[in-house]
């Protein structure tokens, strides 16, 4: 599930990508006659530097969504061993549930 840093984080990258493409477009259309000397080199440090900050935003939001992904996978994996040992614990068979277990007595056939 997204929170709130990760919306900051993507308006973030998306503000610093819009810039970039934005100081890209209007650089070589409409800037073009007018960037000499240390202007241009001012201009263009800028839109790289937007550049590279979109592409540090988006490494530092892929690593954030990976271990977010590796500790939901934890919990699951440990809510998933905690289940089959309470199942075992009540002489049950861990793998299948009430619902899907139509060998047992009690448990819902759907034939019937």
């Amino acid at each position: 599930m997204a929170q709130p840093a990760d919306a900051r984080r993507r308006w973030l990258g998306l503000f610093c990508l819009t810039m970039a493409g934005g100081m890209l477009i209007w650089g070589l259309i409409i800037f073009n006659t007018h960037l000499k000397g240390f202007v241009f080199l001012f201009y263009w440090a800028a839109c790289f530097l937007f550049t590279i900050l979109a592409i540090v935003i988006a490494l530092f939001d892929m690593r954030a969504v990976r271990r977010r992904n590796r500790a939901e996978q934890e919990d699951l994996l440990r809510a998933t061993l905690t289940e089959i040992q309470r199942a075992k614990q009540e002489g049950r068979d861990p793998v299948l549930s009430d619902a899907e277990d139509h060998t047992r007595p009690g448990g819902k056939n759907p034939d019937s």
